[in-house]
């Protein structure tokens, strides 16, 4: 039996490809509206896996089930961090630019 979450955890790793991809290609730089989605969708996957991570901690200590939960947490938390940090850097670069 698979975990329920592993398609979303493959989808999660596939983004903060795409993120890296796309930062060192240097498209965020006109499209910052697309980190704010990329971190928002973040955060909320965080808030998923916490939920399912204590779900099945619990689950684990009584049918000994695997814990790729926390895996998923990590590729969330992963989104969310280097989406706001490239935003935060295309900001500053940004604000450079009026000058």
């Amino acid at each position: 039996m698979s975990n329920p979450f592993s398609h979303l955890i493959g989808v999660l790793a596939a983004w903060v490809l795409v993120t890296h991809v796309m930062y060192l290609r240097d498209y965020w730089r006109t499209w910052l509206r697309g980190l704010r989605i990329f971190c928002i969708a973040g955060v909320l996957a965080q808030l998923v896996f916490i939920a399912a991570a204590i779900a099945f901690i619990i689950l684990a200590a009584q049918d000994a089930k695997t814990l790729l939960s926390l895996l998923g947490f990590f590729w969330a938390f992963s989104l969310s961090f280097y989406t706001h940090r490239y935003r935060h850097e295309f900001a500053e670069f940004r604000l450079l630019l009026d000058f």
